[in-house]
């Protein structure tokens, strides 16, 4: 078969989704074909080509460096970027259009021609210095990172943020690392371990948020170990315990303070401030374990965040912790909540079911349901504020007796970020949720039997399916 010559008109250019490269990166090589036919041009120069975000070549942006028929590097102008807006990456960089001599050219997928991704971009990392910021070795729990360019595990183009520090600590067996947004990262240093064998600076020294080691990355001072407070005359001591996680007002898990020479009389000063026998009981005591319950209608805090022990008085007078700051030992996580709906689902047709609320762990959350059983569906997809149910083939979301128009569908309990957690009324007694009201399929079915389907303003608008024939 014989191929007609296209020329500068035949320029083709290679996707490349794998390429990350951090938005500063130095150089960057497009793939494809046709694009030395320039050499047939006078005077035309090096190829051109047209990005999506406006990127602009010949010494403005970047400059093509050297190119052959099936390559082409371009070096970015030093002052510029692959893609600017920080907030909106990572990001794909797509090439649109590439003019090798014979005018503009589309290129992409043959029928579409939105063109081609030729590398995916991520904002350049800082880290903002904090030398001034205090940290016991190990008294203190938690150390707040800011900068840019920070990156959370799932996202749809990848990334998670990576940092070494100085003196080393190591993820997973040191701390704990949680990414809250672009600009904000959140260090918790487990229990049994220290910041640091000997006093002084912290230092971040890398930075790594999916495109690998920042190689323009500046070190920085994020904090200044100091040393714990010894040991009280008396023997009075409390362990760190910031992984251990409550809701506000947990119905199955206690609050366990460790130590030594602790007792049952022992008082306790909290922050924020809780009393005994009105917000709590001593449950059990002994010289090293305290376990403390909630009493009903209470909250260990009213709003999320840490519980601190600030200081223990055994009759001797207090004795404050880590130099009157205090020792963490729970972090209060805020109750999940299920919104309510009395949207209604078919019991079998229904494919999927869409549960909303607050306090949903990505990481995975499980939901007991009644009527529905667990092995009847499958959980789709979680997200910060819904939980996509996927019902399984041949099972069913309940059955609704013959003598019944309808079933409600209810969550008793979630379990999530700090475990399970059970629906209560204002007194402390099970309260389920109502998350949708279970009808027979018969009610979505024409008289002759067919499946009724419909548009977004009817009754099985709000079942998570699109029902558009």
């Amino acid at each position: 078969e014989v191929q007609a010559d296209l020329g500068g008109h035949g320029v083709t250019v290679e996707g490349n989704g794998d390429l990350i490269i951090y938005q500063t990166e130095p150089s960057l090589v497009v793939k494809g074909a046709g694009f030395a036919h320039v050499a047939q041009v006078a005077n035309f120069g090096n190829p051109r080509l047209r990005f999506g975000n406006g990127l602009l070549g010949r010494g403005v942006n970047y400059s093509v460096s050297e190119f052959d028929d099936s390559s082409m590097e371009l070096v970015l102008k030093t002052g510029s970027t692959w893609r600017r807006n920080g907030a909106n990456l990572p990001a794909p960089l797509t090439l649109l259009a590439v003019d090798a001599g014979s005018g503009w050219v589309a290129v992409g997928a043959t029928e579409a021609r939105k063109g081609v991704r030729v590398a995916t971009v991520f904002e350049a990392p800082v880290v903002n210095p904090t030398p001034l910021t205090s940290l016991f070795m190990t008294h203190s729990a938690q150390l707040w990172i800011t900068g840019a360019g920070f990156t959370r595990p799932g996202g749809a183009l990848g990334g998670e943020t990576k940092f070494e520090f100085e003196p080393a600590l190591k993820a997973g067996s040191d701390y704990v690392l949680t990414v809250f947004n672009r600009t904000h990262a959140l260090v918790r240093l487990r229990e049994g371990r220290a910041w640091s064998s000997a006093p002084g600076p912290l230092y971040v020294t890398a930075c790594d948020t999916g495109a690998g080691p920042y190689d323009k990355f500046k070190p920085q001072a994020v904090a200044h170990i100091v040393p714990d407070q010894e040991t009280h005359e008396s023997g009075l001591e409390v362990m760190r315990t910031n992984h251990q996680v409550l809701y506000q007002t947990p119905a199955i898990r206690h609050l366990k303070i460790r130590g030594s020479s602790l007792s049952e009389k022992t008082k306790l000063e909290f922050a924020p401030p809780l009393t005994k026998d009105v917000d709590y009981k001593v449950l059990r005591a002994t010289d090293d374990l305290i376990t403390l319950g909630l009493a009903p209608g209470r909250m260990w805090r009213q709003t999320a965040g840490h519980l601190m022990l600030m200081s223990l008085d055994t009759g001797k007078g207090p004795v404050a912790l880590a130099h009157g700051t205090g020792i963490v030992v729970a972090d209060i996580a805020a109750n999940p909540t299920i919104a309510t709906s009395t949207g209604r689902i078919t019991a079998t047709t229904t494919a999927r079911l869409s549960i909303y609320g607050t306090g949903f762990s990505i990481d995975g959350t499980e939901l007991t349901l009644d009527p529905t059983s667990r092995p009847n569906y499958d959980v789709e997809a979680i997200y910060e504020n819904e939980i996509v149910l996927k019902l399984k083939p041949g099972k069913a979301w309940g059955v609704v007796p013959a003598d019944q128009a309808s079933v409600e569908l209810v969550v008793h309990k979630i379990d999530t970020a700090a475990g399970e957690y059970v629906f209560q009324d204002a007194t402390g007694q099970p309260q389920p949720v109502v998350v949708a009201v279970i009808v027979p399929d018969s009610a979505a079915q024409t008289a002759s039997g067919s499946q009724i389907r419909c548009d977004d303003t009817c009754m099985w608008a709000n079942d998570g399916v699109c029902d558009d024939g």
